[in-house]
């Protein structure tokens, strides 16, 4: 048993080998195709894009896969899991003289995958889904034209009822054009019609971006101008009214030359009082939580016994008791003497 298996075993990696490794005199049909996904076995719906890749490697690499062993061995290297345990006895047992057909037949490898780990009903499940195969009012027809291409090959229909539920799975933005120039008669020519018509459409959405982006880019413009030119005018007449006009002095017995006033000294507490007069809440505040003069601002005292505020009340009254001076009149005028 033991001498079986390894001739099995040997049998095995040299034909992978073989597969694996280019010729020599064939270096110019390499390509650069990537290997195959591994299949487990658990997804019935990957295998057929399994034997997908196959196929691409086959066809970069002919001389490397030239018999339908070499493609066998191929294939279940990349096998793992339950599918790969579904061929282990039949690569054990290799070395026997009648091994099972689908260990050197490609066609037959593939059979026996899709009887056990191919969906049960491949036509039946790709009927269900074409029919209830929809493209989206944001979708491009690149995509629905390719995912009812796959289906459509997995279906024993004809033309006709292929092309009635290619329509029924448009849009109806493509619908609504369609009916404009008439429905063809084929499902080729239906297919170009609702592609060209896709094109044209977001053909025309590009145009309309960039037409709105222009349009707000120059509208941003315009209003930056704007804003510049008032900000401008207004700079201009803060700095008119601003600028103090020059007063001619008063001149005595010549002219002399006019001078410049300077500017006037602003209040000390303009600050800090509302246009009523009074202490703004926010200094009244300040003053109360740290003890201040509510008149003058200053320590040490209330509002009540301000010094500054006894000043001002003593000179306010000094002013109104000084009479005014009486005007002269003829009688106190010097008389003349009489000769």
């Amino acid at each position: 048993m033991a001498p079986m298996l390894a001739t099995a075993i040997d049998r095995f990696a040299s034909t992978l080998q073989q597969a694996i490794t280019p010729p020599q005199s064939g270096a110019s049909e390499q390509h650069n195709v990537r290997e195959p996904d591994q299949f487990d076995g658990s997804d019935p719906n990957k295998l057929r894009l399994f034997f997908a890749q196959l196929e691409l490697v086959f066809k970069a690499r002919p001389r490397n896969f030239n018999s339908d062993e070499k493609k066998v061995t191929y294939a279940i290297s990349f096998l793992k899991g339950t599918a790969l345990q579904w061929f282990e006895p039949y690569l054990l047992e290799g070395a026997t003289d009648n091994p099972p057909l689908f260990m050197s037949s490609y066609e037959a490898f593939q059979d026996e995958l899709r009887a056990n780990f191919g969906p049960y009903d491949v036509s039946g499940a790709a009927e269900h889904e074409l029919m209830n195969l929809r493209m989206t009012e944001n979708q491009r027809i690149a995509k629905y034209i390719t995912q009812f291409t796959r289906l459509a090959t997995q279906v024993r229909w004809g033309n006709a009822p292929l092309r009635y539920w290619f329509y029924d799975g448009l849009p109806n933005r493509l619908k609504d054009r369609i009916s404009e120039v008439g429905k063809p008669t084929t499902l080729n020519a239906l297919r170009d019609l609702a592609q060209s018509i896709d094109n044209r459409y977001w053909e025309r959405k590009a145009e309309q971006a960039r037409e709105s982006g222009t349009s707000k880019s120059g509208h941003k413009s315009s209003s930056d101008s704007k804003s510049g030119s008032s900000s401008k005018s207004g700079h201009a007449s803060n700095t008119t009214a601003n600028t103090p006009a020059a007063t001619p002095s008063k001149s005595g017995s010549g002219g002399g030359t006019p001078k410049t006033p300077g500017k006037t000294p602003a209040k000390p507490y303009a600050d800090k009082l509302g246009k009523d007069g009074k202490l703004t809440p926010e200094e009244h505040q300040r003053r109360f939580a740290n003890n201040l003069c509510l008149f003058c601002g200053g320590a040490g005292h209330t509002a009540g016994a301000c010094p500054k505020k006894t000043s001002s009340a003593s000179k306010a009254r000094a002013a109104q008791a000084t009479p005014a001076a009486p005007a002269p009149t003829a009688a106190d005028a010097p008389k003349e003497p009489k000769n």
